[in-house]
């Protein structure tokens, strides 16, 4: 009797064990469902919260982008404008009021592109200067800062002389020519002392010079 009684408290212990882990285990499932739930509600509601803030308006820049061009020569009026990005040598000059009655339209090339800090330069009929509208540095190069920069006639090569505006091969002989005879120029107004440059001449290319 009393081994009876023993199993049947060893097996009521064992039934008791086992209900009290089934309920720990029910109740850790229903506390990682909860905790998972709330995490998924939590990310719904940062997607809710994205998809109701406004959207960024974006432009592309280059729809905004803008090219500065220097216009000078044989034109209406000369000066610096500011074109739309693609451009063409022919809108530069149409903005520069056209060209002059004295400009010879052979040497201009009006379907070439421009870019930004771009020197364009109208030649006149007869003018040797510039084979075309745009000088040899600037197509080597394509930087407007390169185009934009003094020519130093202490130290200037004949082809670096010939891109100011007025100067042909003859006339950047003769600087160079004064230049060995008399020394440095001390200013760029003693340019006049050269042969075959007078004032007119010196006008057109003062702003494009220096003796530093």
């Amino acid at each position: 009797m009393i081994r009876i009684f023993q199993t049947y408290w060893i097996h009521l212990a064992a039934g008791v064990a086992s209900l009290t882990a089934l309920i720990l285990f029910l109740l850790l499932v229903n506390d990682g469902n909860q905790v998972s739930g709330g995490h998924a509600e939590s990310e719904i509601w940062n997607l809710d919260e994205q998809s109701e803030a406004p959207e960024q308006e974006y432009v592309s820049y280059t729809q905004l982008e803008e090219i500065v061009v220097d216009v000078k020569g044989a034109v209406q009026m000369p000066g610096v404008y500011t074109l739309e990005v693609g451009s063409r040598i022919d809108d530069a000059i149409r903005a520069a009021g056209g060209l002059t009655e004295k400009a010879d339209s052979n040497q201009i090339n009006f379907a070439m592109l421009l870019h930004d800090e771009m020197l364009i330069y109208a030649p006149e009929e007869g003018d040797e200067s510039h084979a075309s509208i745009n000088m040899t540095n600037q197509l080597d190069s394509g930087l407007g800062s390169a185009q934009q920069s003094l020519v130093n006639i202490n130290t200037a090569t004949e082809n670096e002389l010939t891109t100011l505006n007025g100067i042909g091969p003859s006339k950047a002989a003769s600087i160079i020519s004064y230049r060995e005879e008399n020394g440095s120029f001390q200013t760029i107004e003693e340019l006049t002392n050269v042969s075959g440059i007078g004032d007119k001449s010196f006008e057109k290319l003062k702003d494009e010079i220096t003796v530093k």
